[in-house]
């Protein structure tokens, strides 16, 4: 629509090059390795996150050339950096082509390679690219969030799956409990149920990690995640834990999620719902109601964080699984910790 690039006087909101950037005869694009899994007899494709790495870990980035100059270019010249938010330079690195790339046909002209850098917390970074040849220069940028390897300690975390919805993945991560063993559980616990046994927990006094990807088991409404609303980070110290630029960028593309929990229907759902605190919303732009994607509440003397985002990747183009989406098992390590501390608080 045209109110996303001209404003009430009919000024352009945005400079050229923000469009040049995807739009203009000339691009480069980023590109991610491929993988692939064995799973139940058949090879599949394991999908990575473009976006989100770990800390020490070695990135390849492959930078694509598409363009529809008159004729191939036979010569040119690829660079590229890594900088910090600050402007740092992390990285650098030049590729000299002199292979024949036509038009119409996207190329491969190089490849941005290096060790992230290692941090105690998150960090964005910026992937900046340049080519030029005799025909024509562009330029683009991405950002990459850097992300301190997790802990795992599976056996301090309960894992409550009675139908077994989750991947085998996510027992390794926790312990697999059963309804009879949750009376005697003192740790938190991951839970993609909230039957009997799991609310009979939670009011006496357990840390509960509700993982819901679809309709049920909170009231939750089907919307768009990137189209036609607002995204609101509410201030809170999970953010301190998981920083963001203040708005949902890429770097939550593997955790973007069709599902939103209906809030105005959560008390009548949770009878005894208290200290409703909303960690993530969403403002639809068109109706202008409220849902949540991520939400933190008591119920009795226990403490809920509720998430619909998905964490373990999965849906389309997203990276396969939560050893593969990084800025999901960020999270979640994030989501583990916070009950921690909520359930002392």
């Amino acid at each position: 629509a045209t109110s996303g690039v001209l404003d009430d006087f009919l000024q352009p909101k945005w400079p050229p090059q923000t469009f040049r950037r995807f739009n203009d005869d000339a691009l480069l694009c980023l590109d991610v390795g491929r993988s692939r899994i064995w799973q139940h007899g058949g090879d599949r494709p394991e999908r990575l996150d473009p976006y989100n790495v770990w800390c020490g870990e070695e990135v390849w980035r492959p930078l694509i050339l598409s363009h529809v100059a008159t004729q191939a270019v036979t010569a040119g010249t690829l660079t590229w950096q890594v900088r910090t938010a600050e402007g740092v330079q992390v990285a650098a690195g030049r590729v000299d082509v002199d292979q024949a790339i036509p038009a119409g046909r996207p190329c491969e002209v190089g490849m941005a390679q290096f060790t992230a850098p290692n941090y105690a917390t998150a960090q964005p970074l910026q992937l900046e690219a340049q080519f030029a040849c005799s025909a024509f220069t562009c330029a683009n940028h991405w950002p990459l969030w850097v992300y301190p390897q997790p802990q795992d300690t599976p056996g301090q975390t309960a894992l409550y799956d009675p139908a077994r919805r989750l991947a085998p993945e996510w027992r390794a991560l926790a312990q697999a409990c059963a309804p009879r063993d949750l009376a005697t559980w003192r740790g938190p616990v991951i839970a993609a149920a909230l039957d009997v046994a799991l609310r009979a927990h939670l009011r006496g006094g357990g840390r509960v990690l509700l993982l819901q990807d679809g309709d049920g088991p909170l009231p939750a409404r089907r919307l768009p995640f990137w189209r036609e609303s607002l995204k609101l980070f509410t201030p809170h110290p999970l953010w301190q834990r998981l920083p963001h630029p203040g708005f949902v960028g890429l770097q939550f593309f593997g955790m973007a999620t069709d599902a939103a929990f209906d809030t105005a229907q959560l008390k009548r759902a949770l009878p005894g719902l208290a200290a409703f605190t909303p960690l993530l919303r969403r403002l639809d732009a068109r109706e202008f109601h409220l849902t949540d994607y991520l939400f933190a509440a008591r119920l009795g003397d226990g403490v809920l964080i509720a998430c619909s985002l998905r964490l373990q990747g999965g849906a389309g183009s997203q990276p396969t699984g939560l050893k593969r989406n990084v800025a999901g098992r960020a999270l979640l390590a994030a989501l583990l910790d916070e009950l921690r501390q909520m359930a002392g608080a």
